[in-house]
């Protein structure tokens, strides 16, 4: 399993462009404390085959949601998901546990941040404007990142469209109201 963001390619909207480079993620599973031997392997594991080169997130971040997971999943159920070769990029964890995870990521990632650099790395988003950013952005928190997230480790949904739902026919009309006529215009051009 490899916990990494989705680069967005070119957006048809910009709401669609904010949402994709939110997330893109695959996590890992459950249980009980296997005690610190099982847990320091555990986080060795996921630092490994999880988190790599691609996770946008600094070192501390990273760090965090490594720990995260081993704290809320236990280090024994963390290693059986490696043993078993769950880890990889198309595994459904329950529930549960994908809550569990969605937690650890949300905890620790400072998504704003994340994708405000993600624009900033992305040439085709240099035209959307900074007060839609910051006000779609305003409207965005760890809530609606959670369920998007859980929903992706799980299967049980599609987190795309519930990062999308976040943003109705009010948050739009009042992000593009945010925007000067000619920031509207560029953006619509």
């Amino acid at each position: 399993m490899k916990i990494q963001f989705a680069r967005p390619s070119v957006p048809r909207t910009a709401v669609a462009s904010l949402a994709v480079a939110t997330l893109a993620l695959s996590a890992c599973g459950s249980d009980s404390d296997g005690g610190s031997g099982a847990d320091a392997e555990a986080r060795e594991r996921l630092q490994s085959e999880i988190i790599d080169d691609d996770f946008p997130a600094p070192p501390e971040e990273q760090e965090c949601v490594v720990d995260g997971i081993v704290d809320s999943l236990g280090g024994e159920r963390v290693i059986e998901l490696a043993d078993s070769g769950d880890l990889g990029d198309e595994f459904q964890l329950p529930q549960d546990e994908a809550e569990a995870v969605a937690d650890a990521v949300v905890d620790c990632v400072s998504f704003d941040e994340l994708i405000q650099d993600q624009l900033a790395d992305d040439p085709s988003l240099a035209e959307v404007p900074q007060s839609f950013v910051d006000c779609i952005l305003g409207n965005l928190d760890g809530e609606v990142y959670r369920e998007a997230l859980a929903a992706e480790f799980s299967g049980n949904g599609d987190s795309e469209a519930i990062m999308e739902s976040a943003f109705g026919p009010d948050v739009l009309g009042e992000c593009f109201g945010a925007m000067s006529a000619e920031e509207l215009a560029e953006l619509t051009g």
